[in-house]
């Protein structure tokens, strides 16, 4: 038998035998990249959902589209009260699939950017979640309705049809039925040029940021269009303005300023300038979206610190991250410490005694510096001794003097676990 050494790389499959595992040990789903052919004839099915915190009220979206050619056969968007993020998502999924049964659809592939939707879906993650449970149940119902049903995770990117529909009636604030020609003509035109896309996008920015009214006089400001702006408003505006940048889209920048204790945070990194209108998306987007994580207030707060700004930014995500439904119901049942004992009631006299120390009392003739109480919880009966030495020694013969002696044992004596009481001497007495 030949020996040798064995290479660094191949240590780990070499030693994975050789160790124990000290639990079950779960084996992460295997995600596949999926992709419909160029030939594929057949019904597909996009969907999506999205929320706002402020009112509490979400939106889904579904399209059934017709392969080759992807023509939008059936398209609708649905209002709805009270849910959260992956509620809207199962939301689409369901009505969209209901839309396709009643095309009497025997085949269908289902597309979607909802991660968790898709892999419960699928059986490869588990659901804990009494409400997604819910709306799972359904699904499974459902699946038995055709003769196959695929479902495929997309990204965002690939899935904007359902998405535009989702943010537009969430604006609207009222379900419709998409049967105008420019909208259906607008679902299935391409965008090729990347910079027109981009350049929308910064359009958007722009138009938000004018109708924010602080950030439309700093704007002013900084083109020295200050005619239409009050005295007293240029003055508190100008105390601001130099941390404040116009780029050449005419969009508006925070500059980073030096603080004493992280001299060079940020130092050469604008951050953009996001008004109250778009505010609430980009808590959306930086933690409830599947790149967001659902992390702590801290990673949520920095993830946005470091590319965007608006004053009081902190206090919202600390907002924002308390309010999620997901998180809160995430955390599992508080640990049970069992039924509480309830009130004792004794049954005669000095059954239960309850003790305490009062101290910081003027000093006495006999330079007595401490009281020592006793209470009968049955007649309320209170007597007290003035003690000079509170050790655990004289508290035990104090309990002997007076209770014990007169009343007999007590079956209980309740204190405040002083450490005097708590002391071997009293237990042993």
């Amino acid at each position: 038998m030949g020996t040798g050494i064995t290479p660094r790389e191949h240590l780990d499959e070499v030693a994975e035998p050789l160790i124990p595992a000290k639990r079950r040990v779960r084996k992460p789903p295997v995600l596949i990249e999926e992709m419909l052919g160029d030939t594929y004839q057949g019904i597909v099915l996009s969907f999506d959902g999205a929320t706002k915190t402020s009112p509490r009220r979400g939106s889904c979206g579904c399209i059934l589209w017709q392969l080759p050619g992807w023509k939008v056969l059936e398209a609708r968007v649905f209002i709805l009260d009270d849910v959260s993020v992956n509620d809207a998502e199962y939301n689409g999924l369901l009505k969209g699939v209901q839309m396709a049964l009643d095309r009497e659809a025997e085949n269908l592939v289902v597309v979607g950017d909802s991660r968790i939707v898709i892999q419960q879906v699928k059986g490869l993650i588990n659901c804990h979640q009494p409400n997604l449970q819910k709306h799972l149940a359904e699904c499974e119902v459902q699946k038995e309705k055709f003769r196959t049903l695929h479902l495929m995770h997309v990204k965002r990117e690939y899935n904007q049809a359902a998405d535009y529909l989702t943010w537009k009636t969430l604006s609207f604030g009222k379900s419709w039925i998409v049967q105008d020609p420019e909208e259906l003509l607008h679902l299935t035109e391409e965008t090729d040029d990347p910079f027109e896309y981009q350049a929308e996008r910064w359009r958007c920015i722009r138009v938000h940021q004018d109708q924010d009214i602080y950030l439309s006089e700093i704007k002013s400001f900084q083109k020295g269009d200050i005619g239409r702006v009050s005295p007293r408003r240029r003055r508190k505006i100008s105390k601001v303005a130099d941390l404040f940048a116009l780029d050449a889209r005419d969009v508006l920048y925070r500059l980073a300023r030096l603080t004493r204790g992280h001299p060079r945070d940020f130092v050469d990194e604008p951050r953009l300038v996001i008004p109250d209108s778009l505010r609430s998306d980009m808590l959306h987007y930086a933690h409830k979206d599947f790149q967001g994580g659902h992390q702590g207030i801290t990673l949520t707060y920095e993830k946005l610190r470091s590319e965007f700004y608006w004053p009081g930014m902190y206090a919202d995500v600390g907002h924002y991250v308390k309010e999620c439904v997901d998180c809160a119901s995430g955390k599992g049942r508080p640990p049970n410490e069992g039924p509480s004992p309830g009130n004792i009631e004794p049954r005669r006299r000095f059954e239960v005694v309850s003790m305490d120390i009062v101290t910081h009392i003027p000093d006495s003739e006999r330079v007595n510096i401490i009281l020592l109480l006793f209470q009968d919880a049955f007649s309320g009966f209170v007597m007290y001794k003035p003690m000079t030495s509170p050790t655990a020694q004289d508290v035990a013969e104090v309990y002997e003097e007076i209770v014990f002696r007169r009343f007999g044992a007590s079956s209980l004596v309740r204190h405040y676990q002083d450490p005097r009481f708590m002391s071997e001497v009293f237990t042993r007495f």
